[in-house]
């Protein structure tokens, strides 16, 4: 059996997730120190707010395991 599983950079429409039974695992945004799992600790609107006031440009990570 083959079971697709993506993470959130691709954009996967959720009603195509849930249609194909595809999980979506968040992506982490890092802001400095603080981490944030994407979708679900920070929102698109906190992310472009975050992202128009910081010193320095964020960083992704790979989703845990």
């Amino acid at each position: 059996m083959v079971k697709i599983i993506t993470d959130t950079t691709a954009c996967l429409a959720p009603e195509i997730a849930q249609k194909y039974g595809i999980p979506v695992i968040p992506q982490v945004i890092n802001f400095g120190e603080e981490s944030y799992l994407e979708g679900k600790q920070i929102d698109i609107e906190t992310f472009m707010a975050r992202l128009s006031s910081a010193p320095e440009l964020p960083k992704t990570a790979a989703p845990p395991i």
